[in-house]
């Protein structure tokens, strides 16, 4: 039997926070990872985490009760692919860089939670890999002060089949850094964003971790010029599951205009 996994308790060290900001390592509380899963997995035997970390989408998938529905998941650290959770059968886990070595294949349901790295702490060499990496993939460079996270994105949509769904839990910056104009530009003519979900203080994922998180939901067909914002003010699972599944049916709750940039 799989244990449940406590939240994540973040060091009170500032060395080793340090070294989480390094690997840019921030868990996925399990309230959430139930809604991204639920929204990706219609339609679908496959479900792809490109840095699966300590297994909460696939935690998630399992609490779901979708045994049709395998998992693929990648990460660049050796220890967290160990966790126990990763023995079953119904799930694949591999030791590889997905921005430097992704699958050679495309998926129809991909979920994740990036690594949480800023400009600042990525070298110069793979600034520059990923600079040629957004030009190859997207058509345009990022600029220099995008995190690890934005090329995750960018690298993520690539492998997206037509129809497929995409649920990535970002920080804000992915709509307000200074590359965020040409990013969903980008985005808005190649792919049809369908949510956008915000949390009220009290309802973080990721409490004293100095970001504010956005959950987006991307589907790869064609473009709507509206999509449905959503801000919750608690951290209340069935409430969240209970919008990823209406999303899923096309009931809008409230249509946002989408504007490049915002």
């Amino acid at each position: 039997m799989t244990k449940i996994k406590a939240h994540q308790k973040l060091p009170t060290e500032w060395s080793e926070r340090e070294i989480l900001r390094d690997k840019g390592q921030f868990w996925t509380p399990s309230w959430v990872a139930e809604a991204m899963v639920a929204y990706v997995t219609k339609d679908t035997d496959l479900v792809f985490d490109p840095a699966t970390g300590r297994g909460a989408f696939y935690e998630a998938l399992i609490k779901l009760d979708k045994p049709e529905t395998s998992f693929y998941g990648t990460d660049i650290d050796a220890e967290v692919l160990k966790d126990e959770i990763y023995e079953r059968n119904s799930c694949r886990v591999e030791l590889r860089d997905f921005i430097r070595n992704p699958p050679q294949r495309k998926f129809k349901a991909i979920v994740g939670n990036p690594p949480y790295i800023r400009h600042h702490r990525i070298g110069e060499e793979t600034k520059t890999f990923l600079r040629q990496l957004s030009v190859l993939t997207a058509g345009f460079a990022v600029d220099g002060r995008a995190g690890y996270h934005i090329y995750f994105l960018i690298q993520a949509l690539n492998l997206l089949e037509k129809d497929g769904r995409l649920a990535f839990i970002m920080p804000a910056d992915t709509c307000e850094g200074t590359f965020a104009k040409k990013l969903w530009k980008w985005i808005s003519e190649k792919f049809c964003l369908e949510a956008v979900i915000t949390f009220d203080t009290a309802a973080t994922p990721f409490p004293n971790v100095d970001t504010n998180a956005i959950v987006f939901l991307i589907k790869n067909s064609a473009r709507r010029k509206t999509f449905i914002g959503s801000r919750l003010i608690s951290p209340i699972q069935p409430t969240f599951l209970n919008l990823s599944r209406v999303i899923l049916n096309l009931k809008i709750l409230r249509r946002s205009k989408l504007q490049s940039g915002n």
